[in-house]
C-alpha cells in the first residue's frame, strides 16, 4: 500500500525488518514481492529513531552500523496479541493463524465465529489491521443485530 503513495521524488518504499526476517515460505514470498515491484528491504538492526529539525519533516533511521536513512514517513506494524486468546480456546472459538498477520480469529463475513451468537471485530478477526477499520467493523455488527452488541470480541 506504501507504495501506492510513492512520488517521484520521494525514492522508493524502504521495508525494515529490524534483523534478519523469518524463514517462513509466505515472508520470503511476500519480501520477494515488494521487491519486485521496486521496494527496497533493509535487514539491519534499527538503532534508533531521531525526528528531523525543520525545515524537513519525517524521521532518521539509524541502522546498527551507524548507516541513516531520512524517511519523510515511518510506519510500524506489531504482531497483533489476541489478549483474550485463553478465554476464546475455553469457548471453543475456531482461531486462524495467518503466516504474516498472525493469529486471528475465525469468522464470516459478517464476523460471527463458529459459537453461535459469539462475534469478534477489530485487529483479532480483520486482517486489515487499523484503528479505523477495527472501530467500524464493531459498529457495523452491533448495527446488525441488537443481541450482538453484548457479545463482541474485540
Amino acid at each position: 500500500m506504501a507504495n501506492l503513495l510513492r512520488t517521484p521524488t520521494s525514492g522508493p518504499v524502504t521495508i525494515f525488518t529490524d534483523g534478519p526476517p523469518s524463514e517462513s515460505e509466505a515472508i520470503k514470498k511476500g519480501l520477494t514481492r515488494v521487491e519486485d515491484i521496486g521496494c527496497r528491504i533493509e535487514t539491519r538492526r534499527v538503532k534508533r529513531l531521531i525526528p528531523l529539525q525543520a525545515p524537513e519533516e519525517g524521521v532518521k533511521v539509524v541502522l546498527e552500523d551507524g548507516e541513516e536513512y531520512n524517511m519523510g514517513f515511518l510506519t510500524f506494524k506489531p504482531d497483533t496479541v489476541i489478549k483474550g486468546r485463553d478465554m476464546l480456546v475455553e469457548l471453543g472459538v475456531e482461531l486462524q493463524n495467518n503466516p504474516i498477520m498472525g493469529e486471528m480469529i475465525k469468522v464470516n463475513e459478517f464476523g460471527a465465529t463458529n459459537i453461535p451468537g459469539v462475534f469478534a471485530a477489530g485487529d483479532a478477526a480483520v486482517m486489515m489491521k487499523a484503528v479505523t477499520t477495527s472501530l467500524n467493523s464493531g459498529k457495523l455488527y452491533s448495527l446488525l443485530d441488537p443481541l450482538v452488541r453484548s457479545s463482541v470480541i474485540s
